[in-house]
């Protein structure tokens, strides 16, 4: 009886351990990123700037219609932290840094401002 009980639990830890695979597959995005312009940089006009907690977000629209919203800040240019200014709407701005997606938002960590 103690066999079969026994036999029974290792078939239901064997099945078990088949039906809860540890492995997965990466998932795939067919999403597009949007690609910099000119080694990198990307250069638009700022729509609004909104102050943050160490600098700020410069609203930009490239010459072909990209929005992108533009972090930058003293942090994130690191050893470029003296090319740091405000930006005013109205401006033109090419900056360079990662580009990443939120949403539906396009974002740049700014890592050069020139």
């Amino acid at each position: 009886m103690k066999a079969t009980y026994l036999i029974l639990l290792l078939s239901l830890i064997s099945i078990s351990e088949g039906c809860h695979s540890t492995t997965s597959k990466p998932e795939t995005t067919t999403e597009q990123q949007p690609t910099p312009m000119d080694n990198g940089f990307v250069t638009g006009e700022v729509q609004a700037v909104t102050p943050g907690k160490d600098g700020y977000t410069a609203k930009i629209i490239s010459a072909d219609s990209l929005l992108y919203f533009a972090t930058i800040s003293h942090a994130n240019l690191k050893e470029n932290a003296a090319q740091y200014r405000t930006v005013n709407v109205g401006e033109k701005i090419t900056v360079k840094g990662d580009i990443w997606k939120m949403g539906e938002e396009t974002h740049i960590t700014v890592r050069e401002l020139k």
